[in-house]
């Protein structure tokens, strides 16, 4: 059996209500809709690792490094900002599963590119 997964939100109105799974799914607890944004934030995930691996500072003056990422990351966010004010989320009260660890594991990548150029 799948564990729940149970978000804490303050909503629009002012309640704190708890986000729990509202679909029939076998493959995840939770909230359907923080459990696609979880899908799309780790194949940003992956999608930067690729560009990381491929960036060169020599050739990047033809378009800004990691551009793919950042595009599919506001997209992301821009779905994630959507489908909290079509339910009335005002703010999460409980980090978002895998929020933070993603946005370390994505300035790391980063990180670990741009220190290839100073070598």
């Amino acid at each position: 059996m799948m564990s729940e997964l149970v978000v804490r939100a303050l909503m629009d109105d002012g309640k704190i209500v708890d986000l729990v799974k509202e679909c029939a799914c076998l493959t995840h607890g939770g909230s359907h809709w923080l459990h696609v944004n979880q899908l799309r934030r780790q194949a940003n995930i992956e999608l930067l690792e690729i560009e990381a691996r491929s960036y060169n500072p020599e050739k990047e003056w033809i378009r800004p490094p990691f551009l793919g990422y950042f595009v599919a990351e506001r997209a992301r966010l821009e779905e994630l900002a959507y489908q909290m004010h079509k339910r009335g989320v005002k703010r999460f009260l409980d980090p978002v599963p895998g929020e933070p660890q993603a946005t370390e594991q994505a300035l790391e990548i980063i990180k670990r590119a741009m220190e290839v150029e100073n070598d």
